[in-house]
């Protein structure tokens, strides 16, 4: 990650936790760690890409839904991905 994505990544955080309907700070998250979600959910399923997909898009579901981002700290920007 670039330092300008990650100071993007820290804002958008930032964003969610004021308001988790914040569909730019959405739009950028997903597509800032879209990568990284199908990569672990494609080495997961052992090469099953369209399996992999779903898994992603379920495991951004769930983070929008159950991530309470007011009490996520996070020290670094790329920390959202680990």
């Amino acid at each position: 990650m670039t330092p300008e994505q990650e100071k993007r990544m820290q804002t958008a955080v930032e964003a969610l936790s004021r308001d988790r309907r914040d569909e730019e700070a959405w739009r950028f998250l997903v597509t800032a760690t879209w990568a990284v979600a199908i990569a672990t959910a494609n080495r997961t399923l052992k090469g099953a890409l369209d399996l992999a997909e779903d898994a992603a898009i379920d495991a951004f579901a769930r983070i929008a839904r159950y991530t309470d981002f007011r009490l996520l700290r996070i020290v670094e920007p790329t920390d959202f991905v680990k």
